[in-house]
């Protein structure tokens, strides 16, 4: 079977729909070695294994309108698109698959500019119009793609995402001499880092524990570093922006606890990670979570900072620890790499 694949994310994001695609790809290759994958890509990528399909002649529009030429040249039998869009000169007798993270831009349309949204939803709409298949990252998106878009059930597969093999191979250990919370998120409005901020306030004459605030710098960074300094917590909260993969690991393998507090999530990748290396977690009551961790997390509502602090109390008992492990083999299942790659060739045949 050739599948093709839109690979922009693949070469070009550092996390969220990069790690989505690459971790995809990789566990293709490793699980189904006999498929023959293409991925598109409209500039120039050195030093790669993938085979790379690119277009006839230089063009700025390639990937919006021109790629479904190539697809054809390339005699694909599937293209799978894999964030949130398919080209709108797609060919008719290609089968094609498109995979919707979400829909918060109609969710939460204040979080987007308008030029940003109208287009989010007009390259949504048409990727669910001409997709044969449509793969929504959990149950929660696949409910608000049918909210919004009014598209048949039938045509929805919910597909999760696997996390990378070395959040498995560095086990949370416990043993560091500084125990401390961690948040890895994008610094952006969603992710609800001041809410965090006023909960940690709220407890931290109760424990000893510290907070590190992990991502990739958005338009909260310097509101959040303004709350860090009005309430005084330079000493107990630690900014880490832009760190490298390595660098994730290790501070997620010398973690004490995650924790998650954003408002809305597609699917929630750090969370998974989370998982796979061990922490305890307390999490949102929003939809996607509850669905993903059942049982195997502390819970608290996004905008009450008291039911937070509470909640971050308890993630310093050990009790907590192992009462989470013991109830972690479901979300596990879940995010398994096979599974998922058995989930997808399914689809594909």
């Amino acid at each position: 079977m050739r599948i093709g694949f839109d690979a922009k994310r693949f070469y070009q994001n550092s996390s969220g729909l990069g790690n989505y695609s690459r971790r995809l790809i990789a566990d293709l290759h490793q699980f189904q070695p006999n498929l023959e994958l293409k991925l598109f890509v409209s500039k120039n990528i050195e030093n790669t294994t993938e085979s790379i399909v690119y277009p006839n002649r230089l063009s700025k529009i390639w990937r919006v309108y021109g790629m479904g030429k190539s697809m054809i040249q390339e005699k694909l039998d599937v293209f799978h698109g894999l964030s949130n869009e398919l080209p709108f000169d797609v060919p008719q007798n290609i089968k094609k698959i498109v995979t919707i993270h979400d829909v918060i831009f109609k969710q939460f349309p204040d979080y987007y500019p308008v030029l940003d949204r109208n287009i989010y939803h007009l390259k949504t709409k048409f990727a669910l119009a001409k997709a044969d298949k449509v793969i929504a990252t959990s149950n929660a998106t696949a409910t608000e793609i049918q909210k919004f878009y009014q598209i048949a059930s039938n045509k929805i597969e919910v597909v999760y995402q696997a996390v990378d093999a070395s959040y498995y191979e560095n086990a949370a250990h416990f043993l560091n001499d500084e125990k401390y919370f961690i948040y890895t998120s994008s610094f952006t409005k969603r992710k609800n880092h001041l809410t965090l901020l006023q909960a940690f306030d709220l407890t931290k004459n109760q424990h000893q524990w510290n907070l590190k605030l992990v991502g990739l710098s958005g338009e909260m960074l310097e509101i959040v570093h303004h709350q860090i300094a009005q309430l005084n917590l330079q000493n107990r909260v630690k900014v880490i922006v832009n760190a490298s993969h390595e660098q994730m690991l290790l501070l997620m393998k010398n973690a004490s606890a995650f924790v998650y507090p954003s408002f809305f999530e597609g699917f929630g990748i750090p969370l998974a990670e989370a998982a796979a290396i061990g922490l305890p977690m307390a999490v949102s009551r929003i939809s996607v979570f509850t669905e993903l961790v059942e049982d195997a997390a502390l819970y608290f509502h996004p905008n009450d900072e008291r039911e937070l602090a509470s909640q971050l109390l308890h993630l310093t008992l050990d009790e907590t620890r192992i009462m989470q492990l013991q109830n972690r083999k479901s979300l596990l299942q879940k995010i398994d790499s096979k599974q998922i790659v058995n989930q997808l060739m399914s689809i594909y045949s």
